[in-house]
């Protein structure tokens, strides 16, 4: 996954800066890497859902989950019937996405709990990559919200100067604590 995600950020990154790298043949969408971003929303939270889902003990919080995986796949038909999915970022299933994601991790933490368990484990890998998703989310979908709510009903031209650093630190912080979980995973092997 984090490959994938590697792979995916440098393709990106490399689309909206090389004009050479563009899908498209018109000029015009030649720094448009929606497509790939939208590709990659739709498989890393069916992922996320199904890795959460499988851990998860209780009958009753993996049915919550899968049905958060259902109604996220309807958001994404939802919005992809009323935003292009070549050329547009599909805002209204990320959000829906994102809030699904962040029930799915406190259901896996309220089960921890249910199986006499910490809620947060510094060992476990999957605390760490939910508390790493959760903080991502908590910060993130309010910032979507605003620069959403700036582009189409304020119509100004630019965002706010302080939103794309809030936004990089916040993945910054969430691959950190991901990173974090991986280390420390790694010692409790070795011990």
């Amino acid at each position: 996954m984090l490959l994938y995600t590697l792979v995916t950020e440098t393709l990106g990154g490399f689309i909206w800066h090389f004009k050479e790298f563009s899908l498209y043949l018109n000029d015009f969408y030649y720094n448009n890497n929606h497509l790939i971003f939208n590709i990659y929303s739709l498989i890393t939270y069916l992922y996320l859902y199904s890795i959460f889902r499988k851990f998860i003990k209780y009958k009753t919080y993996k049915r919550y989950v899968f049905y958060g995986a259902i109604v996220f796949l309807i958001s994404n038909i939802i919005n992809a019937s009323y935003s292009n999915f070549f050329y547009d970022s599909l805002i209204l299933a990320d959000s829906i996405g994102g809030v699904i994601l962040i029930v799915c991790i406190g259901l896996y933490f309220k089960s921890r709990k249910k199986e006499g368990l910490t809620y947060f484990d510094s060992y476990d890998i999957l605390s760490w990559i939910g508390l790493g998703y959760a903080t991502f989310f908590i910060g993130y979908l309010p910032l979507t919200f605003c620069r959403y709510t700036i582009y189409n009903f304020n119509k100004m031209p630019t965002e706010p100067i302080f939103f794309r650093p809030l936004h990089f630190s916040l993945i910054i912080i969430m691959y950190s604590l991901i990173i974090i979980g991986f280390i420390r995973m790694k010692r409790l092997i070795y011990r």
